[in-house]
C-alpha cells in the first residue's frame, strides 16, 4: 500500500489550494461601477461618488471620489435595482439622490445597457377611462414606468409625431384622432423594451389582433386601425426622437371645466408593488375621474415643502417624508368633491380602514401609516394648491 510523504501531502494541498483561488477568480462577484453626482442641499456643493452595485443580492457600496474613502459600506438597497441604472436616471440611497453620470467599464455599460432599454408608449384619446387596466397589462409583463403624463398633443405636433406616414390615406384621420383628447404618454423601461412593447401591443389592426393574438393590448382594447388603443416605437431612434418630442416639448394636461379638484398622491410603495393600474382602475370603476396624471420622483426637500403642514401633526413626519423621497410617485389630480374622495380613500391607517371601510383604496392597497397607498387633498380649500403644487410651475418639482 502507498503511503505517501509528508512532503506530497503538502504539494497535493498546494495544488488544490491553487486551484480554489483560480475558480475563485474566474467566478469574482458581478459588479457594476457608476460615476454619480449627489447634490449636498445644506453646503450648496455637488459631490462626486462612484457608486457600486451588486446585483446578486441587490446592495450597493458608494466611495467618495474626492475624498478618496469609502463613504458608504455595502449594504442592501431596497430603493435601487438594475433597471434603474442608466444615465441621466437618478436613484434614492438611503434619502440621499443621485444622478447616474457615467458608466465607469465595459462590462457595467454593456449590462446595463442591455437591461434599461427605453421606449416610447402611448395611451390614445379612446381608451384612458380604461388606463388603469391597461396600466395593470403593461405592470404585468414586468415593464417599469419612468415617465408618464397625461397631455394634449396639439395638431401641428401630432403631424410632427407621425410625418413618417404623411401622404397615406389615413394621415389626415390620425393627425385629427390624437389631437382630439388627451393621451398618456409614458416611457417603459424592460430588457429589449422597443421590441418587448410591439410584441405586447399585437398587430396594427385589432380586427387580427383579436384572432392571431387576442392577449395583447390591440387584441383586448382596440376597435380598428385607427382606433387602435395604443402607440409604441419601432426601434431605439424612433423610441429617442418621441421621447424627446414629447417630454420635452409638452407639459401635463390640466384642463378641466370642473372647478372643484382634489389630490390623490400614489406613494412610492404601490409602484414599486406594481399595483399602479389596480389603484387607478379601482379610482375610474367608481366613477372619479383623472383630470391629469403625472409621474414624479420628489426629495426630501420636495416632500417637506409639500407636507409641512403635517409637521407635528403626524408622530412618523420624517419616516413619511423618507418615504416619498424613496422612488417615484404618481400624481392625480382627481375632479370631486373633496370629502367625498376623502371618505373613498379611507381611514389614515390601513388597519383601521380594513374594518370600517373595508372597500377603501387604502383598506386594498395599503398596510401600515407609512405604506397607505395614497396621500389625498384633506380639506377643500387646499385642493387648488395641492394640484398645482404638482401640475403647474411651483416649487421645485419643475
Amino acid at each position: 500500500m502507498f503511503y505517501p510523504s509528508r512532503t506530497s501531502l503538502f504539494g497535493f494541498v498546494v495544488f488544490f489550494a491553487g486551484l480554489y483561488f483560480v475558480e475563485r477568480n474566474t467566478m469574482e462577484e458581478e459588479k457594476f461601477a457608476i460615476s454619480v453626482e449627489w447634490y449636498d442641499e445644506i453646503s450648496s456643493l455637488v459631490r462626486p461618488f462612484i457608486l457600486f452595485y451588486y446585483p446578486s443580492d441587490r446592495t450597493v457600496e458608494m466611495y467618495d471620489s474626492k475624498q478618496k474613502k469609502t463613504f458608504l459600506k455595502r449594504s442592501f438597497c431596497e430603493t435601487v435595482s438594475e433597471i434603474d441604472l442608466y444615465i441621466g436616471n437618478k436613484v434614492s440611497v438611503f434619502g440621499r439622490e443621485l444622478k447616474l453620470i457615467e458608466y465607469l467599464d465595459e462590462v457595467t455599460r454593456n449590462e446595463l445597457t442591455r437591461k434599461s432599454e427605453r421606449t416610447y408608449a402611448m395611451l390614445k384619446p379612446e381608451v384612458i377611462p380604461k388606463m388603469g387596466k391597461i396600466l395593470s397589462f403593461i405592470e404585468g409583463k414586468g415593464f417599469k414606468f419612468n415617465r408618464m403624463m397625461l397631455t394634449k398633443i396639439s395638431a401641428t405636433r401630432a403631424a410632427e409625431f407621425y410625418k413618417e406616414h404623411l401622404g397615406r390615406p389615413f394621415y389626415e384621420k390620425l393627425v385629427n384622432y390624437i389631437s382630439s383628447g388627451p393621451v398618456l404618454a409614458m416611457e417603459l423601461l424592460a430588457p429589449s423594451a422597443v421590441r418587448y412593447w410591439r410584441i405586447n401591443l399585437g398587430p396594427t389592426d385589432p380586427v387580427v389582433a383579436r384572432s392571431d393574438a387576442p392577449n395583447t393590448v390591440r387584441g383586448l382594447f382596440g376597435t380598428d386601425t385607427t382606433y387602435n388603443a395604443a402607440h409604441g416605437s419601432d426601434s431605439p431612434e424612433a423610441a429617442a426622437r418621441e421621447l424627446n418630442l414629447i417630454f420635452n416639448n409638452l407639459s401635463s394636461h390640466y384642463e378641466s371645466s370642473y372647478t372643484i379638484k382634489t389630490l390623490c398622491l400614489v406613494k412610492p410603495h404601490v409602484l414599486q408593488e406594481g399595483k399602479l393600474g389596480a389603484l387607478i382602475t379601482a379610482i375610474q370603476e367608481n366613477k372619479f375621474k383623472i383630470s391629469s396624471v403625472k409621474l414624479q420622483r420628489m426629495t426630501l426637500t420636495d416632500a417637506d415643502q409639500f407636507f409641512l403642514a403635517y409637521k407635528g401633526v403626524w408622530d412618523d413626519y420624517p419616516a413619511q417624508i423618507k418615504h416619498y423621497s424613496s422612488g417615484p410617485s404618481v400624481a392625480l389630480s382627481i375632479d370631486a368633491d373633496v370629502n367625498a374622495f376623502r371618505e373613498f380613500v379611507g381611514s389614515f391607517d390601513p388597519n383601521t380602514a380594513g374594518k370600517l371601510q373595508p372597500s377603501s383604496l387604502r383598506a386594498r392597497f395599503g398596510y401600515d401609516t407609512i405604506h397607505n397607498a395614497i396621500h389625498c387633498t384633506d380639506l377643500p380649500d387646499d385642493g387648488a394648491r395641492e394640484v398645482e403644487f404638482f401640475f403647474k410651475d411651483v416649487g421645485s418639482l419643475h
